[in-house]
């Protein structure tokens, strides 16, 4: 079975993999979240093991900028 740190190794290498017997034959639930992460339940179709993927939220990027003008007219928190 591989550790924490390998399959997070072997998923940057060759996406999923199961911990268990290290086929690619997997599914994907659809994915959940909290307020600091995300889960997502794995299963392998070759030795039929489930799991949790666990993702953390480490950060945010701009897909589309708003409009500057849009801006102006929006009220600003108050500190």
């Amino acid at each position: 079975m591989l550790s924490d740190r390998e399959y997070v190794e072997k998923f940057a290498e060759r996406g999923g993999v199961c911990p268990f017997c290290q086929s690619d034959r997997l599914e994907w639930e659809d994915t959940e979240m909290d307020a600091t992460h995300a889960y997502q339940e794995v299963y392998c179709h070759d030795c039929g093991a489930a799991w949790l993927d666990v993702y953390q939220m480490v950060g945010w990027q701009v897909v589309t900028a708003p409009d500057p003008s849009v801006l102006a007219t929006l009220e600003k928190p108050a500190d």
